[in-house]
């Protein structure tokens, strides 16, 4: 079981997917290339699925913030020593404004640390364990830092600090002094993409970025005018919205994570990586308000497409990678889910609620966003997929009671 309270995580993400960091300095939690891609770090279901850390080798106490008006994360350890900065980023195109965030994004995570005075020891470690920590990948020296090679994925860790390999860790220790940093770029591709992992210079790692920050700042100026109270929280809250939508459809899962259960040992671990029609009415009026109507209409037009497109019979896999571990979910890590609901009318239910949500707008979607579903099936009850979510990246769509 993962020994990090889940409240001590935070998320980063280029709006493909997304990483959980802990005050720590640890990201226990990356999939890669989407949100419902298997883990290659996976330390936050189980100590052994996988990790990546940068923190002092001091004692040392931490603390953290995004960088305003952005989803960039900083920590800032503090040691009797000296103090050091973390930076955390997921790489965003700074060209790509407004709506087209995240629409080039190169899906590369960015990590430096700098040293703000003193003089303080680091220690890295870069564990990948990819299919959910299932396989334990050969790791392989070269000139550009550590290249990893196992299961679907090849990745490549850039950096100009010489690793210490044992097996399937990577360590990297070394000392800083003031104005001194450290900087590493984690690219990962298909095995079988044409396009494999590409080296990042120190100097591309820091105008990356540079890049991704005002990539941020460029969307929150767009789209966030909310005035009221708790302004903050809602200028916030709709930067989370924005990192969890899947930009290639507009659809915004529920969580980045699987097999977390309401209750550490219970049943209801559901694998969360998609879009919850179920809920979706709740999103959209969140959105309306922390971002702008067009963002809610994206995400709006996409649904109804999705679940007018896709009424089926048919029950998803819900499987368990064989050789998982309980961890922290209590049980195996579980992919998809089994929760089930047959609708013969709530689906329009759920349409008109989020008809509703939107009634505010003064700009219609446009005349393709509504499709009668196709032909029911035999027997005349419909039913959705009965895996309680719908896909956020397949456009497939479902609901759950």
């Amino acid at each position: 079981m993962g020994e990090t309270a889940i409240a001590e995580y935070a998320l980063i993400s280029d709006c493909h997917s997304a990483a959980l960091v802990s005050s720590a300095g640890s990201i226990d939690w990356l999939c890669r290339p989407r949100f419902d891609s298997p883990s290659i770090f996976g330390r936050l279901l189980d100590p052994s699925a996988g990790h990546f850390s940068i923190a002092l080798a001091s004692e040392f106490t931490a603390t953290r913030r995004y960088l305003e008006r952005t989803m960039v994360l900083e920590t800032t350890f503090s040691a009797t020593d000296g103090t050091a900065v973390v930076i955390d980023a997921m790489a965003l195109d700074p060209t790509e404004h407004g709506h087209d965030l995240g629409a080039g994004a190169p899906r590369v995570l960015f990590r430096r640390i700098l040293c703000n005075d003193g003089e303080v020891p680091i220690l890295v470690e870069f564990a990948p364990r990819p299919e959910y920590g299932l396989i334990s990948p050969l790791l392989i020296a070269t000139p550009d830092g550590v290249a990893s090679r196992g299961g679907a994925l090849r990745s490549l860790l850039s950096t100009d600090r010489t690793a210490s390999i044992d097996g399937s860790t990577a360590t990297f220790e070394f000392t800083l002094k003031a104005g001194e940093s450290a900087s590493f770029a984690l690219q990962s591709r298909l095995s079988f993409d044409a396009d494999q992992p590409q080296a990042w210079s120190q100097d591309q790692i820091a105008s990356g970025i540079d890049g991704t920050v005002e990539a941020w700042r460029t969307w929150s100026g767009v789209h966030q005018n909310y005035e009221g109270p708790w302004e903050d929280l809602v200028y916030h809250s709709g930067r989370v919205l924005q990192a969890l939508m899947y930009q290639p459809t507009g659809a915004i899962v529920a969580a980045p994570t699987t097999s977390l259960p309401e209750e550490v040992g219970g049943e209801r671990n559901w694998d969360y990586r998609y879009a919850w029609v179920r809920d979706a009415s709740f999103t959209l009026d969140a959105l309306w308000v922390a971002a702008c109507p067009d963002e809610a209409l994206k995400f709006f037009s996409w649904m109804t497409g999705a679940v007018a497109s896709q009424i089926s019979p048919n029950e998803p896999s819900h499987t368990c990678p064989d050789g998982g571990t309980a961890g922290r979910s209590g049980s195996a890590t579980a992919r998809g889910t089994s929760a089930s609901w047959t609708c013969t009318g709530s689906c329009w239910t759920r349409r008109t609620a989020c008809a509703t949500s939107s009634r505010r707008s003064t700009t219609p979607p446009g005349p393709s966003w509504f499709r009668w579903p196709t032909r029911p099936p035999p027997g005349g009850r419909s039913r959705t997929r009965a895996s309680g979510r719908s896909g956020a990246n397949r456009g497939t769509s479902s609901t759950r009671s």
